[in-house]
């Protein structure tokens, strides 16, 4: 079961960026959303200007809606990014504090904010 969450928190994977607390319907990308300048200068590693969407759904759980940019939205609980990439305008559910979500080609922590 999911702990409950009223934000997220992104955490970076590799490359220097500060934690990102998202708010639920946040868009994430280079060109709109909370953290466009932040993620502007990734452009090379394929994250897209409107790149992908994350909502708590009425029971709490939360999802990611790949926006059909350039670069896929995958996720992996064990890291080894096996299982396809999100399709492109569909929803995955992701589970907080297992699951790490990759956006082209950074990959994030994903961390419940209670």
């Amino acid at each position: 079961m999911q702990p409950l969450a009223r934000k997220l928190r992104l955490v970076a994977v590799g490359v220097s960026l500060p934690p990102l607390e998202v708010d639920p319907d946040t868009i994430i990308g280079r060109g709109e959303g909370p953290f466009a300048l932040l993620l502007d200068p990734f452009h090379d590693k394929g994250l897209s200007r409107r790149h992908c969407q994350f909502r708590r759904g009425p029971t709490g759980a939360w999802s990611v809606t790949d926006l059909a940019g350039r670069g896929s939205t995958a996720i992996s609980a064990d890291g080894r990014w096996s299982s396809p990439p999100v399709a492109q305008n569909a929803s995955q559910t992701i589970e907080l504090g297992r699951d790490q979500v990759r956006l082209g080609s950074l990959t994030f922590r994903v961390e419940a904010i209670p």
